[in-house]
Order: structure tokens, then C-alpha cells, then sequence
């Protein structure tokens, strides 16, 4: 069997973080793929921090406007924390 089917492939672990229940949930549903495990939600960017370093994950979802620490603020530590993990903004 070769390394590329979806057998070898493990899922990308997805963090979604938007201060919108709506949109956190809208997301959290969008998810169609057998590739994707939504690995947490988080409202803010401190949670968002707390979360990542618990779940490690490959990718988060981003909104850049959020109460107590915002997108621009955590997408900096969360850098700092996993360089190389991949920030999809969606604002």
C-alpha cells in the first residue's frame, strides 16, 4: 500500500476560535471531511492558547476580533508556541 492512501494519513486536528457561538458551531458542522477532527473551541484568545497547548493542533481557524486577547495577539503566541502551524483567519 502506498503512503498516500487515506489509510496512512492520520486526521488534521482543527481548532476553530471565534468569539460567535454561531460561527464556532457553524464551522464545527462545515466540516465534511474524514481528514479533519475538530480538536476544541475557544471563544477567546487565552482559551485558544490554554487549548492548543492541551490538543497540539495542525490547524486552527482564526477570527481577529475577539474580547480579552485577540486574533492578532494570540496568532503571535501561537507562532511562538508550535512554529509552523498553519492560521487560517476568518474574520
Amino acid at each position: 500500500m502506498s503512503s498516500d492512501t487515506p489509510l496512512d494519513r492520520r486526521p488534521v486536528k482543527l481548532l476553530i476560535v471565534d468569539d460567535s457561538n454561531i460561527v464556532r458551531r457553524r464551522i464545527e458542522r462545515s466540516q465534511q471531511f474524514d481528514d479533519l477532527q475538530v480538536v476544541g473551541t475557544a471563544a477567546n484568545g487565552f482559551e485558544a492558547l490554554e487549548l492548543a497547548r492541551r490538543t497540539d493542533p495542525d490547524l486552527v481557524t482564526m477570527d481577529l476580533t475577539m474580547p480579552q486577547m485577540d486574533g492578532i495577539e494570540c496568532i503571535t503566541r501561537l507562532v511562538k508556541l508550535k512554529p509552523g502551524l498553519r492560521i487560517l483567519v476568518i474574520s
